[in-house]
């Protein structure tokens, strides 16, 4: 005869109260280990931050984290751009920014935070960039110089 589910309920409790350390084994070894048993352990806060940046930019750019320091080191700790070159990444965490082909997905090197955001309100586009850089150039020379 079956047991009714509240009867089942009552049964498993009694028998886990009875041999806590056998039914947790039991539990194990039948849905394997437990979201805890999982979880990486960390020592410090900071190598739990790396490995959450790691898998974010694992995610997002599909490389491991370490070619973006490798990348870093190559362009000296300086922006990609090479009319920037500045040491310090700007923005509100103070992290580089990972530039891409969003057409291709292919990575390109490290930016500042304002060359980043300056090349993503640019499209990406060489005739936009271009026109602006000559438009620029065109009335950089009129200006007056005042002291």
């Amino acid at each position: 005869m079956a047991k009714s589910r509240a009867e089942r309920t009552e049964y498993e409790r009694e028998r886990y109260r009875k041999n806590p350390d056998k039914e947790r084994a039991r539990k194990r070894k039948e849905y394997g280990p437990s979201v805890s048993d999982r979880r990486v352990r960390y020592k410090t806060e900071g190598e739990r931050q790396v490995a959450k940046k790691g898998s974010k930019h694992k995610y997002k750019y599909n490389e491991p984290y370490d070619n973006k320091q490798k990348r870093l080191e190559e362009q000296d700790f300086r922006c990609a751009n090479p009319g920037c070159r500045t040491t310090e990444p700007g923005g509100p965490w103070g992290q580089w920014n990972t530039d891409h082909d969003h057409n291709t997905g292919e990575v390109r090197g490290e930016l500042c935070s304002d060359c980043n955001r300056a090349l993503g309100m640019l499209k990406d586009d060489e005739l936009i960039i271009e026109g602006l850089a000559e438009y620029v150039k065109k009335y950089k020379s009129n200006r007056i110089i005042t002291g």
